[in-house]
């Protein structure tokens, strides 16, 4: 299992990568924390949950999409209508499916925010289930 957060205060434009501070818990070596991304090490099934909180500079629509190597996770978005300035709480949830491949490969997580804003704060955490 891994925990990552991200308490410090970040701007983000839209559609930008939504980067994780650091490592809160870990206690094993099936993911770990890579440049801002969750990056999961071995073979299995994986649910990630996510929690971020973002303050939208326009009013309108604030979705988040959460990644598996680049590709979008069905089902994994959250989305929120915000006011300009306000603030919305946006959960994601999903499970991933890793395979044995080579030696040392890794799946990268990411999360994309679909407009700008800041982000409050931001948790994550990647568990694996089988």
């Amino acid at each position: 299992m891994l925990v990552a957060v991200s308490i410090t205060q970040t701007a983000l434009s839209a559609n930008q990568k939504i980067p994780l501070g650091s490592t809160a818990i870990q206690t094993n070596q099936e993911a770990r924390l890579n440049n801002g991304n969750l990056e999961i090490r071995k073979a299995g099934t994986f649910e990630i949950l996510a929690n971020f909180v973002f303050t939208a500079t326009a009013a309108g629509d604030v979705t988040v999409q959460m990644q598996a190597g680049g590709v979008n996770v069905p089902g994994a978005t959250a989305t929120a209508t915000a006011t300009a300035g306000g603030t919305v709480t946006l959960p994601v949830q999903g499970a991933v499916q890793t395979r044995q491949g080579t030696q040392g490969a890794t799946v990268p997580i990411s999360w994309t925010v679909s407009a700008a804003g800041t982000l409050v704060s931001a948790t994550a955490s990647v568990k694996r289930v089988i």
